[in-house]
């Protein structure tokens, strides 16, 4: 379904193109909509239009990159292109609007100073706490997964937690809660881990349905294949709820 979203939204974007206007002697870039081969809605770039088309056109660049990723694997898997089912457009919803609502880097906590913390890994310009929840979030921009990093919600008796991911699967309508465990090893660890998992428990956060547990070491790091069969897996439990409540048609 991840393949024909995508394809979806490829088609419904609008043909944007880019060009230089000249000026006396001034250069300056515009931005345009091509319908049936016609230029319209021709903007600055630098304008607040301009700005929104440039954000759809290189949406849609990102979601063709994407697209031809997903594609070459599934033929390298199954000899065979993928057919397109009809992915509907769930708009609003509480799980979305709840997505959308999440702020970012929320998590303040900083370790005693008798603890040594390792530096933060750099993507994209913004730190992260750990070279595994960088790698991460690049896999998640590799596969055009929505995400939001160390967003705070709500658990039992108004506590508050910052899961390191929280991700929005668009064509399934599907909120994922993600805990990166890289210090495993440490005994001391371990109990921090089982209550985050209650916690998470309480609030119906499930491991397999909506919740994705990665536990490693401080020496060791993931294979991203298996990162994302693991999110494939939680997707295809959501699909056959979805089939069972025959809220959309999937085919055998």
């Amino acid at each position: 379904m991840h393949i024909s979203f995508l394809r979806q939204r490829v088609a419904a974007a609008p043909d944007i193109r880019c060009g230089i206007h000249k000026h006396r002697n001034k250069r300056r870039e515009l931005i345009w909509i091509i319908k049936d081969g016609t230029r319209v809605d021709r903007h600055f770039s630098n304008t607040k239009e301009g700005r929104r088309l440039l954000a759809i056109k290189q949406r849609k660049e990102d979601d063709i990159r994407i697209l031809t990723l997903l594609e070459k694997q599934w033929f390298k898997d199954y000899n065979d292109t993928c057919e397109s089912v009809f992915v509907p457009d769930y708009g609003q919803t509480p799980d979305k609007i709840f997505f959308d609502s999440l702020g970012e880097r929320c998590n303040n906590y900083r370790p005693s100073e008798d603890q040594k913390s390792p530096p933060p890994t750099y993507y994209k310009g913004k730190p992260f706490k750990s070279k595994l929840e960088a790698d991460f979030a690049r896999l998640m921009d590799d596969y055009g997964i929505p995400y939001k990093y160390e967003p705070r919600i709500s658990t039992v008796g108004r506590k508050t937690r910052c899961p390191d991911f929280v991700l929005y699967l668009p064509w399934l309508d599907l909120l994922i809660l993600v805990e990166i465990y890289g210090a495993c090893s440490k005994k001391e660890y371990l109990p921090t881990v089982r209550d985050r998992q209650h916690e998470y428990l309480s609030c119906n956060w499930i491991p397999g349905v909506n919740m994705l547990a990665l536990y490693y070491t401080d020496e060791t790091a993931y294979i991203p294949e298996m990162v994302i069969e693991e999110i494939e897996t939680i997707e295809v439990r959501r699909l056959l709820f979805l089939r069972d409540e025959k809220s959309i048609k999937i085919p055998a």
